[in-house]
């Protein structure tokens, strides 16, 4: 089955930069509507906004402020989307944070000023913003789902209302655990477990709820952040943001995808076959290297477009233990 994007709504949290970025430009390429959700914008994604706010674009964009780690502000700006557009058809709970200096297990609450965790909070921000921000926005969007489906079999419609897709930003972390960032690794792992929980959902309710897996992705983060690029190796096994994007399109129109990156395609057949996988409720797919594959519940063998060849795995090692011994 397929099902076009054009004329819908997507909700995409952390639109302003990266994966999320190049989604929310793949939609309004494809005509659907996009609510740009994030603290900031980067000025592409500004300039982006700007364009599709004005003829001749035919899909709409809007961007709300939003700080995803507040329950409240992810409720709000869930219904400016369906006051302005009438209905989400697409959410992307994609914001998300790489174990940052902020808020990290390697500096506990109270040992360095510049660590926003405090034991009076009770709990770490970048969990929020990193696992629970996506459970909460999925759990909105059921919500609606539910509704429909009543409102639907209230009225006499035997019909069902259109299929919804929550397109979850999972990473090749939910299925390694390097020592130097357990909390992301945590939110990654935690994440896939969620999103093949919400597996059943598609049948019944009629709401996809599925994941994307990358491995090392060329974002800004890795060009600005000296902490994360530091360990990383000279030639690392990169794919785009646009590369990324493109399997989240097509597990939200799709239900099979190449196993092949779309750069791929045209390969020596020799050395690189294209495939299909199946998508799902509660698929996970990883997208790194070369190549798009399904993460499998059970005996998965671990990431296959990255190793641990693209790390200083003794530099980034080292790097905890120097912060552990600056804790006073």
């Amino acid at each position: 089955m397929t099902s076009s994007v054009a004329g819908k709504t997507a909700l995409v949290t952390g639109a302003g930069s990266g994966i999320n970025l190049a989604f929310a430009r793949l939609l309004l390429s494809r005509g659907c509507n996009v609510v740009f959700v994030d603290l900031t914008l980067r000025p592409e994604a500004l300039e982006l906004v700007n364009a599709h706010q004005r003829p001749p674009a035919t899909a709409q964009a809007v961007f709300q402020k939003t700080d995803v780690s507040s329950w409240k502000d992810l409720s709000d700006t869930y219904e400016l989307a369906k006051s302005r557009f009438g209905r989400v058809d697409i959410v992307c709970p994609g914001a998300g944070v790489f174990e940052p200096t902020w808020s990290s297990f390697w500096r506990p609450p109270g040992t360095d000023p510049g660590v926003v965790d405090s034991v009076a909070t009770n709990g770490y921000k970048s969990l929020d913003i990193n696992l629970t921000h996506p459970i909460r926005l999925t759990q909105l969007a059921i919500m609606d789902q539910v509704r429909e489906l009543k409102a639907a079999k209230g009225g006499g419609d035997s019909g069902v209302p259109p299929r919804r897709t929550v397109i979850h930003v999972s990473s090749v972390n939910g299925q390694v655990a390097p020592l130097w960032s357990p909390l992301y690794n945590t939110a990654k792992h935690a994440l896939n477990g969620f999103v093949r929980t919400m597996g059943p959902l598609e049948g019944r309710l009629g709401i996809r709820i599925a994941a994307v897996a990358p491995g090392l992705v060329n974002t800004p983060i890795w060009s600005t952040s000296p902490d994360k690029s530091g360990p990383l190796s000279q030639n690392p096994a990169w794919v785009t943001p646009e590369e990324v994007a493109q399997v989240m399109l097509d597990m939200v129109e799709k239900d099979q995808v190449s196993t092949l990156l779309r750069g791929d395609a045209g390969t020596d057949e020799s050395t690189q076959k294209e495939g299909l996988v199946h998508v799902a409720g509660g698929s996970i797919l990883e997208v790194s290297g070369n190549q798009v594959r399904d993460v499998a519940a059970f005996f998965d063998p671990g990431p296959r477009g990255i190793s641990s060849q693209d790390f200083d795995m003794e530099k980034m090692e080292n790097s905890v233990y120097q912060a552990l011994e600056k804790i006073g």
